[in-house]
């Protein structure tokens, strides 16, 4: 079994527990070195000094205190740090994880055995919106146009319960919500715009109420998944249709003023963070906003980062869900801000901008200009298609 481990000088605190039974240092792709460390068991942290500023690790075989880890632990011993460079090309995107001490490691053994149980219970709760969707609708493939009013409220009510017990199972026990939601004005839904940090804003949104998502055409082909999606109100667009793109104004503005909806919740930035920083905004929905007359509404999610960051900027999904099902508590608080409208002669685009910085705000987090294209060039880095300086250069022309 290998691990393979990024590894920089300044980084020795992260490995400060780590007991290993052989490593080796092959040849690096950037550095270009090759050193062995002896076999017997011992502190890894001692043996660090010797290897070269940045040069890539591969673990042989290890133990943490007398018990082996299996291969699908392996990912949660990836620590890393980040140069300079990176981290000025690449904030917003960089897994920035807090050091895994003993008691991330004792958590990770308790719970690790149960982890496969509570996704499984998860997933069979997720996936009885099918037949209970289809008991309240009592026909096969409806729209949501066709539902009365009282079918079209169990249905956002029993989606947002499902959603509720299936974060319960992943360990958000509460959730604390500041301020009031605002569902209509004058006959009109409320748009809601949140920041976008991880999957786990989807549940926390619709176990709020908050349903209306705009998603690709792709998640409507998926057995179960894309017509229920498509009963609570889920809109889905063509991205690689450029007809469709430009139709996304119509389409969202027919959302915003369907008394039968669900309502419109968008993700401005148009990707996740680490949480670090608010993205700018996509114009979209405040345009529609503002031709409808209607305000928006901003909705901000913030997660605790003590023991593990849950955001999925560029961390691997597999890992993700495997810490977030062993902490024994996750925390999450949501605030509704107050409703806010276009002002006269005021653009769309600085529209946005005065809602982005109301939540940047609330949100305590810097407004930084990357666009969201960055990520995917990120991603080609750590999937190691091109090197850094590529990356960063790519990065610049943006």
């Amino acid at each position: 079994m290998q691990w393979r481990i990024n590894y920089c000088r300044s980084g020795h605190a992260g490995f400060a527990s780590l007991h290993v039974d052989a490593i080796t240092s092959p040849r690096s792709q950037d550095k270009g070195c090759c050193q062995c460390i002896p076999t017997a068991p011992r502190r890894l942290s001692p043996h660090l000094g010797g290897l070269p500023s940045s040069c890539c690790l591969v673990i042989q075989a290890h133990c943490y205190r007398g018990s082996r880890l299996s291969r699908n632990m392996s990912t949660m011993l990836k620590t890393r740090t980040f140069s300079e460079e990176e981290r000025s090309a690449f904030s917003p995107f960089i897994d920035d994880q807090p050091a895994i001490g003993r008691y991330e490691h004792f958590k990770m053994l308790l719970l690790g055995p149960i982890a496969p149980l509570r996704f499984i219970v998860g997933v069979l709760i997720v996936m009885s919106v099918a037949p209970v969707f289809r008991l309240i609708t009592r026909t096969k493939a409806p729209s949501r146009a066709e539902l009365t009013a009282m079918q079209r409220r169990m249905i956002d009510l029993y989606g947002a319960f499902v959603m509720r017990v299936a974060l319960f199972i992943g360990g958000y026990l509460w959730i604390r919500r500041k301020g009031k939601r605002v569902r209509m004005v004058d006959g009109v839904h409320v748009p809601v715009v949140v920041n976008h940090q991880s999957w786990v804003d989807i549940p926390i949104t619709a176990a709020s109420g908050c349903f209306g998502f705009i998603a690709k055409d792709a998640v409507e082909k998926i057995p179960v998944i894309g017509q229920n999606a498509k009963l609570v109100g889920t809109v889905y667009v063509d991205r690689t249709s450029a007809e469709s793109r430009r139709n996304a104004v119509q389409t969202i503005n027919d959302v915003v003023r369907d008394t039968r909806g669900a309502g419109l919740t968008v993700w401005p930035e148009g990707t996740t963070t680490n949480g670090s920083c608010v993205l700018p905004f996509k114009a979209t929905v405040f345009a529609v906003a503002g031709k409808c007359g209607v305000p928006v509404q901003p909705m901000t999610i913030k997660y605790g980062h003590r023991c593990y960051n849950v955001t999925l900027a560029s961390a691997d999904w597999k890992e993700n869900f495997f810490r977030i099902l062993t902490q024994f508590v996750n925390k999450a608080e949501v605030t509704y801000l107050p409703v806010m409208s276009m002002e006269e002669g005021e653009t769309a685009e600085a529209f946005a901008e005065r809602v982005r910085a109301a939540m940047a705000d609330d949100l305590a987090a810097p407004m930084l200009d990357y666009p969201a294209r960055r990520k995917y060039v990120y991603r080609e880095y750590l999937k190691g298609k091109i090197p850094l300086s590529e990356a960063v250069q790519k990065a610049a022309e943006m």
